[in-house]
């Protein structure tokens, strides 16, 4: 049974962050520039985390593969996917990048198929790429 098929009171709706307290997030990925120095990679992830992520009050978790949320209560936008795919495509030091399309950041879809988010493992990240092939 989905998260949101019992009727709830207002505080149990906020405490599950369901229905008016959904709150989304979105999947990113990206390639850096082969051979980068040590330096040039430590400058671009303070760069990330202070101009892409910090800035705009939003969450990062991950590396190259992360999941990006709002810092606190609160959710992205469709906005804030364009912020930081702009600024990762502005980046010399960024070969390709891929923003996906925002998804519920704390519930999995019915068919539980859904996101890399960063706390997800390994093996979960290769038995989803599997799927999507076939």
């Amino acid at each position: 049974m989905s998260v949101m098929a019992k009727n709830r009171n207002r505080r149990l709706r906020k405490k599950l962050r369901v229905g008016e307290f959904q709150e989304f997030g979105f999947d990113i990925s990206f390639s850096l520039r082969p051979k980068l120095s040590e330096a040039d990679t430590i400058r671009f992830w303070d760069e990330f985390i202070l101009e892409a992520i910090e800035r705009h009050s939003l969450a990062f978790g991950g590396g190259t593969e992360g999941f990006i949320t709002a810092w606190g209560r609160g959710t992205t936008t469709d906005t804030h996917r364009e912020i930081v795919r702009a600024w990762l495509t502005s980046r010399p030091e960024v070969v390709s990048a891929q923003v996906e399309p925002l998804v519920d950041a704390w519930h999995l879809p019915e068919d539980g198929l859904h996101s890399n988010r960063a706390f997800e493992s390994g093996r979960a990240k290769e038995r989803r790429a599997a799927q999507r092939e076939h």
